[in-house]
């Protein structure tokens, strides 16, 4: 199973890609831009060097996303990003 992580409660967050308990690929969110402007890229380059499914089926069986404590904005684009990315996907957000 595929788990995509999103982290985006402080200053620093990022994304990775982890299946069987493997660290696939991990990618850290830089300090000097905002989380909205950087974390869709993020996860696009996490899944490319992962190599993830390209055959019509969802890259991913599920989306973990950290909910806090942190930054409200922050959380809110990191919740918001993984329930809309679970939803084009159609897998869950645990």
């Amino acid at each position: 199973m595929k788990i995509l992580g999103i982290d985006t409660h402080g200053p620093v967050g990022g994304a990775a890609l982890v299946a069987g308990g493997q660290l696939l690929s991990q990618v850290h969110l830089s300090v000097r831009a905002t989380h909205s402007e950087q974390l869709l890229p993020t996860i696009e380059l996490v899944l490319a060097e992962a190599m993830a499914r390209r055959d019509g089926r969802p890259p991913v069986d599920a989306i973990a996303v950290a909910v806090g404590p942190g930054s409200f904005t922050g959380l809110r684009i990191g919740v918001v990003t993984a329930k809309s990315l679970a939803y084009a996907w159609n897998v869950p957000v645990v």
